[in-house]
């Protein structure tokens, strides 16, 4: 009776999972399917005709799931996204100043361990990500506490901040990594590092370059090496041979900018 028992338990573990109404995502399924890989292994090895037919039902439910699992994810998942995008609808219409697209919604509905939006500039990845803050917590309880929002860049990181205080209302606050980082190191060393100027302004690293280059080409000891680094090896040295054809090799000349 061993076997019945651990295929019970298996269904019981599988029934709270889909019972929460909630995205299925990776590590809650693959966590299932883990722990009971063995039950599932005995399966193959065991005759179940000796068993009552409840239980045979059950043991050939809990192998059809088993097997596969990824297909019944799936199904519950898109499921799921639909019962949603009728629930959510007023929330999606008007999170942002204009309602989001359909790829918009799944995209932001999808509660995936990780999720990779691919998008141009200016096609609402960022209103994908100020309504995804209003989603988990609004919808799904998550405290604004447990949300990590970071931007790239200090300007990012502002609009950002204005949507979500706007948009969304939610106490969070939005940083980028760099201040994350420092604010760890200083959290943990009791005062924060100083940075560099180049770190703290988007131009001035082109215009240092700039000027240490004015200084070397100044100096009579670093203008020839650096005159000569420049002619001889800002672009990479290839021979003739290395081309299938004449014409590839004055291709990459032209291209190179060699003279």
């Amino acid at each position: 009776l061993g076997l019945p028992v651990h295929v019970t338990a298996a269904l019981t573990a599988w029934e709270g999972l889909v019972a929460r109404q909630r995205y299925l995502n990776h590590r809650a399924w693959s966590a299932w399917a883990h722990q009971h890989a063995a039950t599932r292994q005995r399966l193959g090895e065991a005759e179940v005709d000796w068993l009552p037919d409840w239980a045979a039902r059950d043991v050939r439910r809990f192998a059809s799931i088993h097997d596969h699992l990824p297909q019944q994810v799936a199904e519950l998942n898109q499921a799921y996204l639909e019962r949603e995008l009728i629930a959510c609808e007023q929330f999606l219409d008007s999170v942002e100043q204009d309602p989001l697209t359909d790829k918009q919604r799944r995209a932001l509905l999808t509660d995936e361990d990780y999720t990779l939006v691919i998008a141009g500039a200016g096609t609402g990845k960022t209103s994908v990500v100020v309504a995804k803050v209003g989603y988990l917590v609004q919808r799904l309880g998550v405290p604004p506490q447990e949300i990590l929002l970071l931007a790239y860049n200090r300007a990012a990181a502002k609009e950002m901040q204005e949507r979500v205080d706007q948009r969304v209302g939610v106490d969070l606050k939005v940083s980028t990594f760099h201040a994350l980082g420092l604010g760890i190191v200083g959290a943990v060393q009791a005062r924060k590092p100083s940075l560099s100027r180049l770190a703290e302004r988007s131009d001035e690293p082109a215009g240092f370059i700039e000027a240490v280059l004015q200084d070397m080409l100044a100096d009579a000891v670093s203008r020839v090496p650096l005159l000569r680094h420049l002619i001889e090896y800002l672009r990479p040295c290839r021979t003739p041979e290395e081309f299938a054809d004449q014409h590839g090799y004055i291709t990459y000349l032209k291209s190179a900018d060699i003279k």
